[in-house]
Protein backbone atom coordinates (compact mmCIF):
# COMPACT_ATOMS: atom_id res chain seq x y z
CA UNK A 1 0.00 0.00 0.00
CA UNK A 2 1.60 3.60 -1.11
CA UNK A 3 2.14 5.90 1.67
CA UNK A 4 0.57 9.21 -0.26
CA UNK A 5 -2.29 10.60 1.56
CA UNK A 6 -5.60 11.08 0.25
CA UNK A 7 -6.46 14.94 -0.91
CA UNK A 8 -10.14 14.91 -0.43
CA UNK A 9 -11.48 16.51 2.68
CA UNK A 10 -11.93 13.30 5.34
CA UNK A 11 -15.45 12.54 6.18
CA UNK A 12 -16.09 10.73 9.64
CA UNK A 13 -18.54 7.84 9.56
CA UNK A 14 -20.29 6.69 11.80
CA UNK A 15 -18.73 3.54 13.83
CA UNK A 16 -20.04 0.26 11.69
CA UNK A 17 -20.51 -2.56 14.02
CA UNK A 18 -18.47 -5.28 13.12
CA UNK A 19 -20.13 -8.87 14.40
CA UNK A 20 -23.62 -7.77 14.73
CA UNK A 21 -25.48 -10.75 12.28
CA UNK A 22 -23.39 -13.06 14.81
CA UNK A 23 -25.07 -15.02 17.00
CA UNK A 24 -26.32 -13.99 20.41
CA UNK A 25 -24.12 -15.73 23.49
CA UNK A 26 -27.29 -16.23 25.36
CA UNK A 27 -26.64 -20.02 26.31
CA UNK A 28 -23.72 -19.19 28.34
CA UNK A 29 -24.90 -15.79 29.75
CA UNK A 30 -27.79 -18.29 30.80
CA UNK A 31 -25.48 -20.69 32.67
CA UNK A 32 -23.59 -17.83 33.85
CA UNK A 33 -26.78 -16.55 35.68
CA UNK A 34 -27.90 -19.83 36.80
CA UNK A 35 -24.23 -20.72 38.31
CA UNK A 36 -24.03 -16.96 40.11
CA UNK A 37 -27.77 -18.07 41.66
CA UNK A 38 -26.26 -21.17 42.87
CA UNK A 39 -23.28 -20.23 44.10
CA UNK A 40 -25.44 -17.14 46.39
CA UNK A 41 -27.65 -19.87 47.59
CA UNK A 42 -24.68 -21.82 48.94
CA UNK A 43 -23.32 -18.62 50.43
CA UNK A 44 -26.27 -18.12 52.61
CA UNK A 45 -26.28 -21.54 53.55
CA UNK A 46 -22.80 -21.36 54.97
CA UNK A 47 -23.30 -19.74 58.16
CA UNK A 48 -25.69 -22.59 59.24
CA UNK A 49 -22.92 -25.30 58.23
CA UNK A 50 -20.10 -23.23 60.21
CA UNK A 51 -22.30 -22.68 63.22
CA UNK A 52 -23.30 -26.52 63.48
CA UNK A 53 -19.48 -27.27 63.25
CA UNK A 54 -18.82 -29.53 60.27
CA UNK A 55 -15.92 -28.51 58.80
CA UNK A 56 -15.94 -31.22 55.67
CA UNK A 57 -19.13 -29.73 54.41
CA UNK A 58 -18.43 -26.40 55.70
CA UNK A 59 -14.92 -26.75 52.87
CA UNK A 60 -17.14 -28.55 50.58
CA UNK A 61 -19.93 -25.77 50.44
CA UNK A 62 -17.09 -22.95 50.05
CA UNK A 63 -15.11 -24.91 47.57
CA UNK A 64 -18.58 -25.21 45.79
CA UNK A 65 -19.63 -21.79 46.24
CA UNK A 66 -16.13 -20.49 44.51
CA UNK A 67 -16.11 -22.94 41.60
CA UNK A 68 -20.01 -22.10 40.90
CA UNK A 69 -18.94 -18.52 41.28
CA UNK A 70 -15.82 -18.70 38.84
CA UNK A 71 -17.42 -20.74 36.65
CA UNK A 72 -20.22 -18.24 36.34
CA UNK A 73 -17.59 -15.10 35.78
CA UNK A 74 -15.83 -17.43 32.86
CA UNK A 75 -18.90 -17.69 30.83
CA UNK A 76 -20.20 -14.62 31.25
CA UNK A 77 -16.80 -13.12 30.56
CA UNK A 78 -16.50 -15.54 27.13
CA UNK A 79 -19.87 -14.35 25.82
CA UNK A 80 -19.91 -10.38 23.87
CA UNK A 81 -19.40 -8.18 27.13
CA UNK A 82 -21.46 -4.52 26.16
CA UNK A 83 -19.13 -1.96 25.00
CA UNK A 84 -16.37 -0.41 26.75
CA UNK A 85 -15.33 2.82 25.52
CA UNK A 86 -14.12 4.14 29.02
CA UNK A 87 -11.01 2.21 29.00
CA UNK A 88 -8.90 3.54 26.61
CA UNK A 89 -5.56 2.65 25.10
CA UNK A 90 -2.39 3.59 25.82
CA UNK A 91 0.48 6.16 24.15
CA UNK A 92 4.23 5.10 24.19
CA UNK A 93 6.20 3.67 21.69
CA UNK A 94 3.08 3.17 20.14
CA UNK A 95 -1.41 3.08 20.22
CA UNK A 96 -1.61 0.07 22.35
CA UNK A 97 -4.76 -1.77 23.44
CA UNK A 98 -3.47 -4.17 26.53
CA UNK A 99 -5.70 -7.18 27.31
CA UNK A 100 -7.95 -7.16 29.93
CA UNK A 101 -7.05 -9.11 33.69
CA UNK A 102 -10.17 -11.08 33.34
CA UNK A 103 -8.96 -12.43 30.38
CA UNK A 104 -6.02 -14.49 32.78
CA UNK A 105 -8.05 -14.35 36.04
CA UNK A 106 -11.20 -16.32 35.29
CA UNK A 107 -9.43 -19.68 33.82
CA UNK A 108 -6.86 -19.28 35.90
CA UNK A 109 -9.54 -18.81 38.85
CA UNK A 110 -11.57 -21.82 37.98
CA UNK A 111 -8.79 -24.61 37.31
CA UNK A 112 -7.33 -23.38 40.94
CA UNK A 113 -10.59 -24.01 42.55
CA UNK A 114 -10.85 -27.44 40.36
CA UNK A 115 -7.20 -28.06 42.21
CA UNK A 116 -8.52 -27.73 45.31
CA UNK A 117 -11.85 -29.94 45.48
CA UNK A 118 -8.95 -32.26 44.11
CA UNK A 119 -6.93 -31.92 47.43
CA UNK A 120 -9.79 -32.14 49.55
CA UNK A 121 -11.25 -35.27 47.56
CA UNK A 122 -7.84 -37.05 48.02
CA UNK A 123 -8.04 -35.74 51.70
CA UNK A 124 -11.78 -37.24 52.34
CA UNK A 125 -10.59 -40.38 50.34
CA UNK A 126 -9.17 -42.25 53.38
CA UNK A 127 -8.11 -45.05 51.11
CA UNK A 128 -4.48 -44.75 49.66
CA UNK A 129 -4.53 -47.05 46.87
CA UNK A 130 -7.61 -44.42 45.75
CA UNK A 131 -5.94 -41.48 46.52
CA UNK A 132 -3.18 -42.85 44.28
CA UNK A 133 -5.33 -43.68 41.52
CA UNK A 134 -6.45 -40.21 41.87
CA UNK A 135 -2.84 -38.45 41.65
CA UNK A 136 -2.22 -40.84 38.48
CA UNK A 137 -5.54 -39.79 36.28
CA UNK A 138 -5.30 -36.25 37.45
CA UNK A 139 -2.01 -35.61 37.36
CA UNK A 140 -1.45 -35.12 33.67
CA UNK A 141 -4.12 -32.70 33.56
CA UNK A 142 -2.65 -30.62 36.15
CA UNK A 143 1.03 -30.76 34.72
CA UNK A 144 -0.65 -29.91 31.42
CA UNK A 145 -2.66 -26.90 32.48
CA UNK A 146 0.07 -25.55 35.03
CA UNK A 147 2.66 -25.24 31.61
CA UNK A 148 -0.15 -23.88 29.64
CA UNK A 149 -0.58 -20.80 32.04
CA UNK A 150 3.34 -20.52 32.74
CA UNK A 151 3.93 -20.34 28.94
CA UNK A 152 1.26 -17.75 28.81
CA UNK A 153 1.95 -15.55 31.81
CA UNK A 154 5.92 -15.85 31.33
CA UNK A 155 6.49 -12.44 29.57
CA UNK A 156 3.07 -10.85 31.44
CA UNK A 157 -0.26 -9.72 29.94
CA UNK A 158 -0.77 -9.31 25.97
CA UNK A 159 -1.22 -6.39 24.00
CA UNK A 160 -1.84 -5.47 20.60
CA UNK A 161 0.14 -2.27 19.55
CA UNK A 162 0.03 -0.56 16.50
CA UNK A 163 2.77 2.09 15.91
CA UNK A 164 4.17 3.66 12.20
CA UNK A 165 6.27 0.59 11.98
CA UNK A 166 3.61 -2.08 11.86
CA UNK A 167 1.45 -4.13 14.19
CA UNK A 168 3.12 -5.89 17.53
CA UNK A 169 0.69 -8.05 18.98
CA UNK A 170 1.97 -10.09 22.16
CA UNK A 171 -0.62 -13.10 22.52
CA UNK A 172 -0.82 -15.84 24.90
CA UNK A 173 2.66 -17.73 24.50
CA UNK A 174 3.48 -16.10 21.32
CA UNK A 175 4.55 -12.24 20.07
CA UNK A 176 4.28 -11.16 16.39
CA UNK A 177 5.29 -8.32 14.66
CA UNK A 178 4.11 -7.29 11.01
CA UNK A 179 4.90 -4.43 8.89
CA UNK A 180 2.57 -2.21 7.38
CA UNK A 181 3.22 -2.89 4.35
CA UNK A 182 3.33 -6.56 5.02
CA UNK A 183 -0.67 -5.79 5.68
CA UNK A 184 -3.48 -7.21 3.20
CA UNK A 185 -6.78 -6.86 5.08
CA UNK A 186 -8.46 -6.03 8.15
CA UNK A 187 -11.54 -7.45 8.82
CA UNK A 188 -13.51 -8.65 11.95
CA UNK A 189 -14.55 -12.59 11.63
CA UNK A 190 -15.15 -14.88 14.09
CA UNK A 191 -12.63 -18.43 15.73
CA UNK A 192 -14.53 -20.50 17.84
CA UNK A 193 -17.71 -18.90 17.83
CA UNK A 194 -15.93 -16.32 19.52
CA UNK A 195 -15.69 -12.54 17.91
CA UNK A 196 -12.42 -11.69 16.78
CA UNK A 197 -10.26 -9.29 14.94
CA UNK A 198 -8.32 -10.86 11.62
CA UNK A 199 -5.43 -9.03 10.25
CA UNK A 200 -4.05 -10.94 7.06
CA UNK A 201 -0.41 -10.36 6.02
CA UNK A 202 1.65 -11.72 3.10
CA UNK A 203 5.38 -12.73 4.73
CA UNK A 204 8.18 -10.20 4.71
CA UNK A 205 11.66 -9.92 5.90
CA UNK A 206 10.41 -7.71 8.63
CA UNK A 207 8.12 -9.71 9.96
CA UNK A 208 9.12 -11.31 13.13
CA UNK A 209 6.99 -14.64 15.17
CA UNK A 210 8.61 -15.27 18.72
CA UNK A 211 7.18 -18.07 20.38
CA UNK A 212 7.16 -19.63 23.59
CA UNK A 213 8.46 -23.49 24.63
CA UNK A 214 5.62 -25.83 24.34
CA UNK A 215 4.57 -25.14 21.18
CA UNK A 216 1.62 -28.00 21.42
CA UNK A 217 0.29 -25.80 24.73
CA UNK A 218 -0.22 -23.07 22.33
CA UNK A 219 -3.75 -21.04 21.50
CA UNK A 220 -6.12 -20.87 18.84
CA UNK A 221 -4.77 -17.77 17.74
CA UNK A 222 -1.30 -19.18 17.46
CA UNK A 223 -2.30 -21.87 15.53
CA UNK A 224 -3.36 -19.38 12.96
CA UNK A 225 -0.26 -17.85 12.64
CA UNK A 226 0.65 -16.20 10.62
CA UNK A 227 -2.77 -14.61 10.47
CA UNK A 228 -3.03 -12.01 13.60
CA UNK A 229 -6.03 -12.95 15.26
CA UNK A 230 -7.16 -11.57 18.48
CA UNK A 231 -9.78 -12.69 19.89
CA UNK A 232 -12.38 -9.96 20.31
CA UNK A 233 -13.02 -10.73 24.28
CA UNK A 234 -9.44 -10.35 25.24
CA UNK A 235 -8.76 -6.48 24.87
CA UNK A 236 -9.70 -4.50 27.88
CA UNK A 237 -11.03 -1.83 25.49
CA UNK A 238 -14.06 -1.92 23.13
CA UNK A 239 -13.18 -4.83 20.65
CA UNK A 240 -15.20 -2.76 18.28
CA UNK A 241 -13.37 0.23 19.30
CA UNK A 242 -9.96 -1.78 18.60
CA UNK A 243 -11.32 -2.61 15.29
CA UNK A 244 -11.90 0.87 13.90
CA UNK A 245 -8.65 2.02 15.02
CA UNK A 246 -6.71 -0.73 13.16
CA UNK A 247 -8.69 -0.71 10.08
CA UNK A 248 -8.55 3.28 10.19
CA UNK A 249 -4.56 3.40 9.86
CA UNK A 250 -4.80 0.46 7.93
CA UNK A 251 -6.70 2.60 5.07
CA UNK A 252 -5.23 5.71 6.23
CA UNK A 253 -1.54 5.41 5.58
CA UNK A 254 -0.96 9.31 5.90
CA UNK A 255 -2.25 8.99 9.88
CA UNK A 256 0.18 6.31 10.87
CA UNK A 257 3.13 9.28 11.91
CA UNK A 258 0.34 10.14 14.76
CA UNK A 259 0.89 6.36 16.42
CA UNK A 260 3.94 7.17 18.09
CA UNK A 261 2.35 10.37 19.62
CA UNK A 262 -0.82 11.61 21.92
CA UNK A 263 -3.03 12.17 18.86
CA UNK A 264 -3.31 8.30 18.31
CA UNK A 265 -5.15 8.09 21.61
CA UNK A 266 -7.36 11.50 21.33
CA UNK A 267 -8.78 9.92 17.68
CA UNK A 268 -9.63 6.75 19.65
CA UNK A 269 -11.11 8.22 22.55
CA UNK A 270 -13.41 11.08 19.98
CA UNK A 271 -13.92 7.72 17.62
CA UNK A 272 -12.79 9.54 14.71
CA UNK A 273 -12.22 6.75 12.06
CA UNK A 274 -12.18 7.43 8.19
CA UNK A 275 -13.17 3.88 6.84
CA UNK A 276 -12.97 3.56 3.44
Amino acid sequence: MSGDVDATPPVYLEAPRPWVHGRRPYLRLAAALVLAAFALLVLVALPRLILDGDAVATAVAVLTASLSGHLAGLFAFAGWRPRRRHVAPVAGTGLTFRYSRWAYYWPIGVKATLLAAFVLLCVLTRDPVGVGLLAVVASPVLIRSALFHLRMLRHGFGSLTLSPAGIHHHGAGFQHFVPWRAVIEVRPGRIAGHPALVIHNIPTDATRVRRQRFRRLGTLEEALLPSMTVRGSLPAADPEQVYLAVRHYFVNPGHRTELSSPAAVTRVRQGRFLIR
